[in-house]
């Protein structure tokens, strides 16, 4: 119907845009690019359309132009919590964890409910070595939201490189009440049993990981060598 619309009047910019957002769920980054910047063309203070095809560039790896995008959002919309969000995930990508962490505490800012800002908040807090701060926000999503299985594994991360594997444990135990699928968690509880010296459980969840992703099959084979696991 979108085609039809841009048939009838070529310089509806909105039909550009929404046909833009149909692309998106297809997966054609390409033709959603496309469609954005024709939407752009027509109507150069067209937010979302900076917005989501900032997303897109984010998505294929292009940092810069996400920010530049990202940025000429939140230029026409000051306010905009989801392009700083946006712009915060670009330089988070792209290693730029002080740039990042300064767009995600402006959007905590501006939405202090939202759990997935401050778990991206954590993740910048951590790839800085901040890891008390880290633990700070960790804490506040499962505050706001108990089942937000992300958290989680970034917790059970930190609590894992902090030498605290029981903790790791309890946290990987937790996502795995919530998702029985995930081969990583399994392969990263197991790794936090074995540092405590628990083979048993080591063993039952390395096992699991390999069962449900048969790609960890050699690490677990070279884990198992190093820690003398016997499997």
């Amino acid at each position: 119907c979108y085609d039809k619309a841009i048939e009838l009047d070529p310089k509806d910019a909105v039909a550009y845009y929404n046909r833009g957002r149909v692309y998106a769920q297809l997966g054609q980054n390409k033709k959603l690019i496309d469609d954005c910047t024709k939407a752009i063309e027509i109507n150069p203070k067209f937010a979302s359309a900076y917005y989501n095809r900032g997303i897109t560039y984010t998505e294929l790896g292009q940092y810069v132009k996400a920010v530049s995008d990202h940025s000429k959002a939140i230029e026409l919309v000051p306010n905009e919590v989801k392009a700083y969000v946006g712009r915060g995930t670009a330089y988070g990508r792209s290693g730029k964890f002080t740039e990042a962490l300064s767009n995600f505490n402006k959007a905590i800012e501006l939405n202090p409910k939202d759990v997935a800002i401050y778990h991206n908040r954590g993740l910048a807090f951590f790839m800085l070595g901040k890891t008390n701060e880290a633990l700070i926000d960790y804490d506040k999503v499962i505050e706001l939201d108990p089942e937000y299985i992300d958290v989680y594994y970034s917790r059970g991360g930190l609590y894992y490189n902090s030498g605290k594997f029981n903790e790791a444990i309890a946290d990987y135990s937790k996502a795995i009440e919530l998702d029985s699928k995930n081969a990583d968690t399994y392969f990263n509880r197991g790794v936090a049993h074995a540092n405590l010296g628990e083979t048993d459980e080591a063993k039952r969840d390395l096992q699991k990981a390999v069962e449900l992703n048969p790609a960890f099959k050699e690490r677990v084979k070279e884990l198992s060598g190093q820690l003398k696991l016997g499997m």
